[in-house]
């Protein structure tokens, strides 16, 4: 029997339910695609915005005269060569142009240490300035500048005083042949234009001792205390002195007052750098002791003998001067003991990049995959392991020895964190101990036979010290700039 052939209606009726029929859940799937759309649509829209906030960021801070970066920085450059500069200033690009008929000003260094050479038959003008760290081209530059002031590979009798600041870069450089004439020389590292400017400084070279007192004033910082008139570079001399005693970066409080006896060297009526601090007295609003420092046959005593250099330094950071104001108590550093006691540390909170210094003087070599740290710094007694949030400094590598707080490195920034953090396991004759508290041992105090000249020479010191500056002089200091 063959089979019934479906009719024109059966075909009519069987289509239109294949056409009605929707499979289960389509309707919440076109719910899910309109959704999906709308999220699309949205961060194309966010995206955009993006997109021209970027260019708008672009064109102000790149590309827009007088808001760019670049712009901004050549302005406040030019500024300060007007209002501190008449001497003229000498490029690869440009030459030297001829001197102005001004009277030069010299400019306040804020410096943290010098460095002194005197350039002989074995030790060359060019030996010498290997120790600005400039690279070869700029070393070749400075040359030719000097060599157009008359200080030529042939000169003998040269002394050069290079300024480095806290974070061990050269700022100036400091030639003379002869007392009355000095040749200064700035570097400017970040000038788009220019490296180098040139002063001349011209008169009778003189010393002369003064004392300088200081409160850190309420809501204020050390920077604070600093009196009218003087320079940053003094405040920086003053924490090196008691590094090895204590950490006035983080540990200075409102209420603390200090007194410095100093040499202050001038050229003519003009000054030009601080010299070596003779006196130095810190008293904390916490303590009823005072700290104390004297100058005696080549190194720093307190006032009854005993010896200022420890076997380690209380700080390995060197925070700028202005960074106790802005950060608070979130500089103090902290010792954090550990269950294995080898695995204890000491945690010292900072800004990245901070500069991070040798706490002795020993030698730089690498760590063991099992010990995580960047480096180890070793001596006969001791051993510091600095962790890898550390990167070396531009001229330091490994098996290197340094000096106790040369910059060696710097802190390393985090993706996550505004903050960083250095952490540092010390080991002193084979044992733990606390960096930031623990027992450091002292080196010899003044000998006995040495006793009565060192409390003669300090009282001398006091006395000359006595002797402040007149209102005229303070002044002046004050109009010129230190």
């Amino acid at each position: 029997m063959r089979p019934r052939r479906l009719g024109s209606k059966s075909k009519k009726s069987v289509f239109a339910v294949l056409q009605s029929w929707q499979p289960f859940g389509a309707p919440n799937q076109g719910k899910r695609q309109a959704a999906r759309l709308k999220q699309i649509q949205m961060g194309a829209r966010w995206l955009l915005f993006l997109s021209l906030l970027f260019v708008l960021n672009l064109y102000v801070f790149y590309y827009r005269p007088g808001t760019s970066v670049p712009s901004l920085i050549q302005a406040s450059e030019s500024q300060r060569q007007e209002k501190s500069f008449s001497s003229p200033v000498f490029s690869s690009a440009t030459g030297r142009p001829t001197s102005q008929a001004e009277t030069p000003k010299i400019l306040a260094l804020d410096y943290a240490s010098i460095r002194k050479i005197e350039v002989d038959s074995s030790h060359s003008i060019e030996q010498s300035l290997l120790s600005a760290r400039l690279p070869k081209t700029r070393r070749n530059e400075l040359l030719s500048l000097l060599d157009e002031h008359g200080f030529s590979e042939d000169s003998s009798k040269v002394s050069l005083v290079f300024y480095f600041d806290r974070m061990d870069q050269c700022l100036a450089l400091d030639v003379q042949s002869e007392p009355r004439t000095t040749l200064r020389v700035m570097i400017h590292r970040f000038h788009p234009t220019s490296f180098f400017s040139v002063q001349t400084l011209e008169g009778e070279p003189s010393t002369k001792i003064e004392t300088i007192h200081g409160m850190i004033p309420e809501g204020g910082s050390l920077v604070s205390a600093i009196p009218l008139g003087e320079s940053n570079a003094l405040l920086t001399m003053l924490i090196d002195v008691f590094a090895y005693e204590r950490d006035l970066q983080t540990l200075a409080k409102v209420g603390d007052s200090f007194q410095i006896v100093i040499e202050k060297i001038y050229q003519g009526d003009r000054f030009v750098r601080y010299g070596t601090l003779l006196y130095a007295k810190y008293q904390s609003n916490q303590s009823e002791t005072p700290l104390s420092a004297v100058w005696f046959q080549g190194r720093y005593y307190s006032e009854k003998g005993r010896s200022l250099t420890r076997a380690f330094y209380r700080s390995p950071l060197v925070l700028g001067l202005k960074a106790p104001k802005t950060w608070g108590k979130d500089l103090v550093p902290e010792w954090r003991p550990q269950k294995k006691r080898m695995d204890s540390f000491a945690s010292y909170p900072a800004p990245p990049r901070t500069p991070v210094r040798a706490i002795f003087a020993g030698r730089l070599t690498l760590c063991s995959k099992e010990e995580h740290c960047a480096f180890v710094l070793t001596s006969k007694e001791n051993e510091a392991r600095y962790q890898p949030s550390v990167v070396f400094a531009p001229g330091i590598r490994v098996g290197q020895n340094v000096m106790a707080g040369q910059v060696i490195g710097f802190t390393a920034p985090s993706l996550l964190s505004k903050k960083t953090e250095l952490r540092i396991s010390l080991l002193h004759a084979k044992k733990v101990v606390n960096p930031i508290s623990g027992y450091s041992e002292r080196e010899d105090p003044v000998p006995a036979e040495l006793m009565s000249n060192f409390q003669q020479e300090t009282q001398n010191m006091l006395a000359k010290g006595s002797q402040q500056p007149s209102l005229k002089s303070r002044v002046a200091s004050w109009i010129f700039g230190p």
